[in-house]
Parts: structure tokens; sequence; C-alpha cells
């Protein structure tokens, strides 16, 4: 019998349905595998496609849904609903490019929501961490072949580490959530453990992702909050300095970056185009910060021209002028210049106060927020340590990876960080601590 069919191995429980270790490993392998190779449209279509099924498969068969499932649900009802009602939706012949792009956040969630109403055990746990150990040792290939100038990955022009995701700050992200995992989830400290975690730490550093790098700084904050601890605590602040550290030594575009913020010049740059003036000319590091605060600036007006509901679903990222804003609820104009944006706003939060105002805002974060809450409630009822711990702390970490990844980029609706965060985030609030690791025939 299939796989997916309810068998004797997945059963309705009181905390869920319990699924086979063989349909958990397709659903992982086919949502992790697409933010991987998200640089081939076709094999990304086909592992979120099938990721998709097999999540509505596990839902439709769940006795119940946890409460992050129906909210993620009510968010993505709530962004097709209100990009209907404005006409935001493109033709049918042109929804594969809008869902790969603008409309990613309709996708971004499906795995957590597939995780919603099933029930999992130390088993499917173990399969993960599988998953993320051979997600390393394919950077750590991808990455040697990028630095020996092989054409085994596709060669980016700028030089950056992409492997077979479709940008540099994708390959960041996957490597970041990967590198978390398996610092989080380690039990030996074997030599290939330590060297998969090197090869993940290159591959974040070799993206040149300044957002990726961004992410780490704050997963290691996040830490220092874990566990409020004085040694841990103590231990914790030493890491996040060392992390700052190393990138601003070893990391050239980080240490540019830090020093053109700290430059007084260049602060009265920044100043004048977040307040809507022309970029004057300057190096090319330089240029594409700059670049980050003008659409920073373009955002905020956004928002404060429609406080409430934005200016409407995907209308920020638009290339159609006549469709940036909703003429006569909300149309922004700054000295009687119509806003609009051909470019995302490079800062998840700034992008949902732009597009949905307060309203669509406020129900996103309700989701992250949540979420963030769960995991520190579930580490903190739990009065020993259990298989899930290792768990807890990478996703907590994770979550604040990608808050810190949102602040400079669209982390938290990018497949290739939501992808696999919200399948690490998913399976651990989804195992039941009195479970006992199964034999599956």
């Amino acid at each position: 019998m299939s796989d997916l069919a309810l068998t004797s191995t997945e059963i309705p429980t009181e905390t869920g349905w319990s699924i086979s270790p063989r349909a958990y490993t397709l659903l992982a392998v086919s949502f992790i595998g697409a933010a991987v190779c998200s640089h081939y449209s076709s094999a990304a279509a086909i592992g979120v496609v099938l990721g998709t099924a097999i999540s509505v498969h596990f839902l439709l068969g769940a006795p119940m849904v946890r409460w992050y499932g129906i909210v993620a649900i009510g968010n993505s009802l709530f962004w097709i609903s209100y990009g209907l009602a404005i006409g935001s939706f493109p033709a049918l012949s042109d929804m594969f490019g809008f869902i790969s792009t603008e409309g990613r956040v309709l996708v971004a969630t499906i795995p957590l929501i597939g995780l919603s109403g099933v029930r999992l055990d130390n088993t499917h746990l173990r399969i993960l961490e599988r998953v993320f150990e051979w997600v390393a040792v394919l950077l750590i290939v991808l990455l040697a072949a990028h630095l020996l100038r092989l054409p085994l990955p596709p060669r980016p022009r700028n030089g950056n580490f992409h492997g077979f995701t479709s940008s540099h700050h994708a390959s960041g992200f996957v490597a970041g959530i990967t590198l978390i995992v398996l610092l989080a989830t380690r039990r030996d400290r074997t030599t290939v453990r330590w060297a998969l975690i090197a090869g993940s730490v290159a591959a974040v550093v070799a993206s040149n992702s300044r957002a990726s790098m961004v992410g780490l700084v704050f997963a290691v904050l996040f830490l220092t909050f874990w566990r409020m601890e004085i040694g841990r605590l103590l231990k914790s602040v030493a890491a996040l300095a060392v992390v700052v550290s190393c990138l601003m030594a070893f990391v050239p575009r980080v240490g540019t970056t830090v020093e053109s913020l700290m430059d007084s010049d260049f602060q009265a740059q920044v100043s004048v185009v977040y307040q809507g003036g022309e970029r004057q000319q300057t190096s090319t590091a330089n240029a594409n910060i700059l670049r980050r605060f003008s659409n920073f600036s373009t955002a905020r007006d956004a928002f404060v021209s429609s406080p409430l509901i934005g200016i409407g679903a995907w209308r920020y990222d638009d290339e159609n002028l006549s469709r940036s804003g909703i003429e006569g609820i909300s149309a922004p104009y700054v000295t009687g210049k119509r806003l609009h944006s051909d470019s995302h706003a490079h800062n998840v939060y700034f992008q949902f106060l732009a597009e949905t105002g307060l309203i669509g805002a406020g129900l996103i974060s309700i989701l992250w927020l949540g979420l963030l809450a769960t995991i520190r409630r579930t580490g903190r009822l739990s009065r020993a340590p259990d298989f899930r711990s290792p768990w807890l702390v990478a996703s907590w970490c994770g979550v604040g990876f990608g808050f810190g990844v949102s602040l400079a980029d669209i982390g938290l609706i990018n497949p290739a960080l939501s992808f696999p965060l919200l399948i690490v985030v998913g399976s651990v609030l989804a195992c039941d601590a009195h479970a006992v690791q199964r034999t599956v025939r």
C-alpha cells in the first residue's frame, strides 16, 4: 500500500495524525529540495507541487489542526481575497511566474500548514537531520566546484556563490538554516559533523549575502535569550562577539558596509535618500546600500498614504504603474508624483506595511510571533531535556535568523528560507514529548 495512504502506522491520535517516516521524508525532501534547486524553475516547481499535494493529504486526514496552521491558512486567504478584490492577480497563463516572484507569500507557509495536523516523533526528526546533512554535503561539493571554477553549478556573473539556488541570497539562506540545524542537533563531535558545519559556514560566507550574515548575528542574539542562565548568557555573548568580529575581519563586504554606515558623510547621503532625494554618484557598494534606503523610503511613503490597508496586495512590486495603489482608495502621491516601485522593498516588514497596512502586517505578525512564543513555551514546559530540545533551540535560532534576514531582504516570504525553516519549526512543534521511536515495517 502507498506510504501516503492511511495505514497501521498512520492513525488518528489526540494530538494529530501519525504519519509514516517515508511520507514525511518525501515531504521534507520536496520542499527543501525546491529551496536548494531554485535556480532550475522546473525542478523547484515539481518539488513545490509534490510537497503541496502531500501537505493537502496530511491536512485532509488530520483529526485536528493546530492554531498556527489555521492562522497560516487565514493569512493566505487574506492575500488571495485582497488581491482578487483589487485585481492584482495576473492572467492564468502568467500564474507560474507570479507565484515564483510577487506571489511567493502564498506558498511560503505551506510546509507549516501541512505539518499542523500531524503527530511526529524522534524517528522523523532523525530523518530531518539526515536531510540537512545531505544538504550540507551538496553545498560543500558545489562550493568546491565554484572555487575551482568547474562548470558544475551555474556560474553567476558577480562571482558570489549561488550553488543550485536562484541567487546568492538564496544560497546564504539555505546554508544559514543548515548551519543552525547542524550546530543545534549535534549529538557527537565527530570529524564528519564538524566538516559539515565548517562547509555550511563557508557557503554562507561565499554567498556574500549581507542579509544572511545579519541573520546569523540575530540567530546568536536569540540564542542569548533562550535560557536566561548566567553561564549560558556569557557564552552566548562571547559567541556573538566572535561572530561579529569574524564577519568584520574576513568578509570584506560586511566590513565595507559597516565602515560606510559609520561615516558621517555617507549618513548624510542616506538621510537625503530616505527623505526621497536623489542618490549621489558613489562607489558600487555604497550605491547598493543607498538603493536599499530608497526602497525603504518608497515603502514608508506607501504605508503612510494608507496605514490601515496599504496600497494593495502585490502593488508595491509591480511593473505596471497603473496598478500601483488603488485609485480612490489608496493611490500614494508625494509632491504630485505618483509613487511606484518595480522592485521589492528589500525589507519584509516595510513590504507588508506598504502593501497590506497594519491589518496585513498584524496578521503575519500573529503567525511569526506566535510561533516564537510557542517554541519558547514548549521549551519551558519540558521538565527535562528530551529528543525535542535541540530542535527547539534550532527552531528558536532559525526564526531569529529569519527575522534578521528580513531586515535587508524578503526572507520570511522567500521559499529559499521559509521552506527549510518551517519544515524544522513545524516538525518539532508536531512532536509529542512522550512519543517513543517506532519500528516501522
